[in-house]
């Protein structure tokens, strides 16, 4: 429709007729016309946007690795220092973080008392 439209100089009457048929062309169809270098530009964009969650989650699953390591050392750390025995790693590896401090939380009290 845009090569159509700067192709072609129609008399102010035809112009007319034309956008009316036009316009209802497009409201029927619902699908603007897309030309190739906005298609090309559409999947370049998802791709970058591909590549940039990526390597978010990368980082955010490095970041949650740190402080779930760093969580587990906390307890297995206070579980010797309380001469309790050490819960398994991989016992703890599949526990929410939440839980994780909720278990530092109950170990730290114990040494308190």
């Amino acid at each position: 429709m845009r090569l159509l439209d700067w192709l072609l100089k129609l008399p102010d009457e035809l112009e007319i007729d034309f956008n009316k048929v036009r316009f209802e062309l497009l409201t029927e169809n619902q699908m603007p016309y897309v030309t190739s270098f906005e298609r090309i530009a559409k999947q370049e964009g998802l791709k970058e946007g591909i590549i940039i969650g990526e390597e978010r989650g990368r980082d955010e699953g490095r970041d949650e690795g740190k402080v779930l390591g760093l969580r587990i050392g906390q307890i297995q750390t206070l579980e010797e220092v309380l001469r309790l025995p050490l819960t398994p790693e991989d016992e703890l590896l599949v526990k929410p973080l939440d839980e994780l401090d909720r278990i530092i939380s109950v170990l730290k009290a114990k040494l308190i008392r």
